[in-house]
């Protein structure tokens, strides 16, 4: 599939620049020495906000007048003109003077004020203006003399017509109750009042003078429009420019043909609620220009190539649709033209992408936020009732040909074929495919087709065409591992790849486009976006890209990670998530006010492999403090600094038994493990002390966080003063932990107890979010060298002290029952978060606030029970008879195929005690190969009449279970003449 990407809101965009496609860049413009001159196109009205500095309103909503048009250097423009209000004219009494006109004002206000009672506009002056003009009456003679008139001025064109109507039914004015109002001009459309009295005509050009107007900067939230340049103006402060001498020329238009083709049944006129639209042919030139800027085709499935033209095929209708609708707004046409386009074309692919719930498909006006919709206008006349489709295109002109030729042309038949052969003397060829037949027939067939869209397209342009069918392919003489990825992701039509498509299909395996093993290739992607269309990228562009990270790339899609069949485990995690996500048991951690007001119903899970795959579903993004989950990581950085003899001369390695701030030492008057508060005390004094002594608090703190960096990858980590200070003024506690260790002589020497335990504050308020924990677990896994970064930052001895205390030390008061029903490495903090690491393997974070009686997340908790009910985690699981649960590390069918090549090789030969054990873990002894032969069937076959004994007897195995080829396992014994079998067979059907 060859796409291009949506530019936006503009397409005035610098690396389009040289492509014909875009338009050109505007270049430095500056309204106060600059005028702005541009070919008027189309214009309309809204409703909006008064601009300060114009005139009219300057509260509530006012009308603008939006005018579009292009430049002479073919820049697209939208020029807000600000201040014109509508009006109209009533007869006036001879009588009635300058005097009255006031109070008439104010009466007419009262009431128009009084009739729209809401007032959702929030106007508190509607009638703006009442002059009295003099002038002659063309409704009817009465006489030479002028006569008065009062010029109504009203706020919104809608009040037109209220103004209308409570002059005529209502005495609005005391000294006019007997007068009868007539009224002039009351009719006409703001548009069309506006270009009256602005002499504008037609496509006219129109000048902004310098210092006059004001530019919309294209990051202002102002911006409304597509259009390169989008300006504010008076409506009194631009010039309309007589279409004489230099201003007779006509701007560079860029006109967009097309035509549709449905696959319509044959004798039933296209419907689009069951018809699909299966080709949309295109060409795009510049008014005046006798060169084609864009010709191309979308087509539904594969098309052949076209000479001259481009070829854009797509799997499926939905993606042609929207790929189409993005082409629209990037070539941004000032005209659409074709034949039938407005009571047929435009309003068939509206409704058709309305039947397809495509949501973005009907933005093809200029403005940013209208879509296009479908209004109909039924007419009656004594031939009969018609029914005629208008579609807005804000910005646009639809120039529909079946209505210039039925105004010129007196014809019989107005169907293409008999216009073209009437004006043309030629006719459409024959095609031999129904367009029905178009999706299921052969690329060649479509070809056909296309190229008879083209002729529709431009029947004026009588150039001959030259179609090139060419099918053959390069092939490569290297297979390169690059090329091999180019000719698996390349479109099979156009020989190109499409780099989104190729970037999705590597997310699917675990990697994202931000791993750093990724930067070198995608700081390449993003110079290579400058230069060359990423939807269409050839063979040696897709090399220099990959070529950097090809190892990695090539591995992931060699599904050659720790989880080969990453996909499938996620959904597997996202199940357990929403199972545990109704879990509301538990309470927040009371003692810490900040820790206190975070919201309950958090919940994120955060997966990182040794391999670097990651996963996350749920409140991933939001950062908390790791408090106790720091634990671990300052032991494993004392441990790597200073050696596991130095550490634990001052701390411990055995479970407390104890709350995990209890006032106890072990019986070498020590802290009893490095996962309590009074072991993460010792360890911080270990690092603040001896490690690097002359390093002041504030660099041993830098350095500390330096090393949580680089454990996460280079991932960015925070730090919560108000935690902090808030933790230093709750730290009773922990200071009275302090005090009892320095009494019985548990510092080192010089150990200052107040930056101790500060630095001990300090390292539980980092901050992180559970994506950045989860790649500090896999560093664990992976034995301390981070997956992202591949830098070894922990040595592997280090590493393994760590997980040994977490795993039987890491959950306070729970941490014997946890090892026992879970079996993994893990330590709980009580900001909620949970870090479980599964050696060799991955990373898990869990982050849920609400906690258990001993302080471990509720959802977390629940969640690592049910991982080692489906996967086989947990450190004791027999890996060989589990076969109630899942080893994600395997393939998806590398298990499932082992278990019935197992379960067969037994059954055929004879291998009773060896299905005993496999009876014995679990498994189904009905499990069959591909051909749907079970054991019972080979037994059978081969004559093992113990083993066809204990398959019926004891597995309770179906008898009369059929293969491929609808052969039971009796027929299997009569056909190798087994009678012994036969006849338990037999006998086991009477029985049942």
């Amino acid at each position: 599939m060859a796409k291009r990407t949506n530019t936006g809101p503009s397409t005035n965009c610098k690396k389009f620049k040289n492509d014909p496609l875009f338009r050109p860049p505007t270049g430095s413009i500056n309204p106060t020495e600059d005028a702005l001159i541009f070919q008027e196109l189309e214009l309309d009205h809204y409703l909006g906000q008064p601009y300060r500095g114009m005139p009219g309103a300057q509260t509530g909503l006012v009308p603008v007048i939006r005018m579009f048009g292009v430049t002479k250097t073919g820049n697209s423009v939208c020029c807000h003109i600000h201040g014109f209000s509508p009006y109209f004219y009533v007869n006036l009494p001879n009588s009635f003077s300058q005097h009255d006109i006031r109070n008439f004002k104010d009466k007419l206000n009262e009431a128009l004020l009084a009739d729209s009672r809401s007032n959702k506009d929030k106007i508190s002056e509607i009638v703006l203006m009442v002059d009295i003009v003099s002038g002659k009456s063309l409704v009817e003679y009465q006489g030479e003399d002028d006569v008065n008139f009062a010029k109504i001025t009203l706020a919104l064109p809608k009040h037109v017509a209220a103004a209308k109507r409570l002059l005529s039914t209502t005495v609005v004015y005391q000294p006019l109750a007997n007068h009868v109002f007539h009224f002039y001009e009351a009719n006409v459309d703001v548009e069309t009042r506006f270009m009256v009295d602005t002499n504008i005509l037609g496509c006219c050009w129109i000048e902004l003078p310098p210092g006059k107007w004001f530019q919309r900067p294209f990051n202002n939230m102002r911006v409304t429009s597509r259009c390169q340049i989008e300006v504010d103006v008076s409506w009194t402060d631009f010039i309309s420019h007589v279409p004489e001498g230099e201003w007779s020329s006509v701007a560079r238009f860029r006109i967009h043909s097309f035509d549709i083709e449905c696959a319509g049944r044959k004798g039933i006129f296209p419907e689009p609620q069951v018809d699909p639209v299966i080709q949309i042919a295109n060409v795009v030139k510049l008014h005046g220009d006798e060169d084609i800027v864009v010709r191309n085709i979308f087509t539904l499935k594969s098309c052949a190539p076209i000479g001259h033209a481009e070829v854009r095929s797509f799997d499926t209708e939905q993606e042609m649709l929207e790929q189409w609708a993005v082409f629209v707004r990037e070539v941004d046409p000032d005209v659409f033209t074709g034949y039938n386009i407005n009571n047929f074309d435009f309003p068939y692919l509206i409704e058709r992408a309305n039947y397809l719930k495509l949501k973005n498909f009907d933005y093809l006006g200029r403005i940013l936020d209208i879509r296009s919709t479908i209004k109909e206008t039924v007419t009656q006349t004594k031939i009969g009732r018609r029914t005629f489709k208008s579609i807005n295109f804000e910005g646009r002109v639809a120039y529909d040909m079946l209505m210039v030729i039925k105004r010129d042309f007196k014809l019989r038949s107005y169907t293409l074929n008999s216009v073209c052969q009437e004006i043309l003397g030629e006719q459409k060829e024959d095609v031999h495919y129904t367009t029905k037949l178009l999706s299921s027939v052969n690329s060649s067939s479509k070809k056909e087709e296309g190229v008879q869209k083209f002729i529709n397209t431009s029947k004026g342009d009588r150039r001959k065409y030259s179609f090139i069918h060419n099918t053959n392919y390069k092939r490569y003489t290297e297979h390169r591992r690059e090329d091999v990825l180019f000719d698996m992701f390349k479109s099979q039509d156009t020989g190109f790849l499409s780099i989104g498509k190729f970037l999705t299909e590597l997310q699917a395996t675990g990697i994202r486009k931000t791993d750093p093993r990724l930067r070198e290739t995608m700081l390449i992607l993003k110079q290579v976006e400058n230069e060359a269309d990423m939807q269409k990228l050839s063979l040696e562009t897709f090399r220099s890209i990959v070529s950097p990270s090809i190892g990695l790339i090539s591995r992931a899609f060699r599904h050659q990670f720790i989880i080969p069949d990453f996909q499938d485990f996620c959904k597997e995690i996202e199940e357990i998530y929403w199972k545990c996500k109704g879990n509301n048991n538990g309470k927040v951690a009371w003692y810490i006010p900040q820790l206190k007001r975070i919201n309950p119903n958090y919940w994120g899970v955060s997966v990182c492999t040794i391999d670097g795959q990651r996963f996350s579903i749920g409140d991933v993004n939001i950062p908390f403090t790791v408090q106790s989950c720091s634990k671990p990581l300052t032991y494993g950085i004392a441990l790597d600094l200073l050696g596991a003899h130095t550490v634990h001369k001052y701390v411990g390695q055995e479970p407390s038994g104890r709350n995990f701030n209890e006032l106890i030492l072990d019986y070498n008057k020590k802290p009893h493990n490095p996962m309590i508060n009074a072991g993460a005390i010792l360890v911080s004094a270990l690092l603040k002390t001896i490690a690097d002594p002359e390093m002041t608090l504030a660099e041993k703190f830098d350095y500390t966080l330096n090393y949580f960096v680089r454990l996460a990858g280079g991932e960015d980590l925070g730090f919560n003063n108000a935690v902090f200070l808030s933790e230093r003024e709750a730290a009773d506690r922990n200071y009275a932990l302090g005090y009892y260790m320095k009494e019985h002589k548990c510092f080192p020497e010089n150990t200052n107890l107040k930056e101790c335990m500060d630095f001990y504050f300090q390292c539980c308020s980092l901050e992180m979010n559970s994506d950045t924990l989860s790649i500090i677990g896999a560093t664990l896994a992976n034995g301390g060298i981070c997956p992202l970064s591949e830098e070894k930052v922990l040595r592997s001895e280090s590493v393994r002290d760590v997980l040994s205390l977490m795993h039987s030390c890491g959950m306070y008061d729970y941490s014997g029952q946890f090892a026992f029903k879970v079996g993994l490495p893990a330590k709980a903090g009580v900001s909620g978060a949970l870090l479980v690491v599964i050696p060799n393997v991955m990373g898990i974070c869990l982050w849920s606030p609400p906690l258990d009686p001993l302080g471990n997340s509720c959802r977390g908790v629940q969640f690592c029970e049910e991982l080692v009910k489906k996967f086989n985690f947990h450190r004791y699981d027999n890996l060989i008879h589990a076969s109630d649960k899942t080893d994600p590390r395997k393939h998806k069918f590398e298990t499932k195929g082992m278990n019935v090549v197992n379960l067969l090789f037994s059954a055929a030969s004879g291998d009773v005690p060896g299905l005993r054990r496999l009876k014995l873990s679990g498994m189904d002894m009905t499990l069959a190969d591909y051909d749907g032969r079970t054991a019972l069937h080979l037994a059978a076959a081969e004559g093992h009449v113990q083993c066809v004994s204990f398959l019926l007897n004891q597995c309770n195995v179906p008898r009369d279970i059929r293969d491929r080829w609808g052969k039971s396992p009796l027929e299997e014994a009569i056909r190798f003449g087994h009678s012994d079998i036969i006849e338990i067979l037999k006998d086991r059907n009477e029985h049942i």
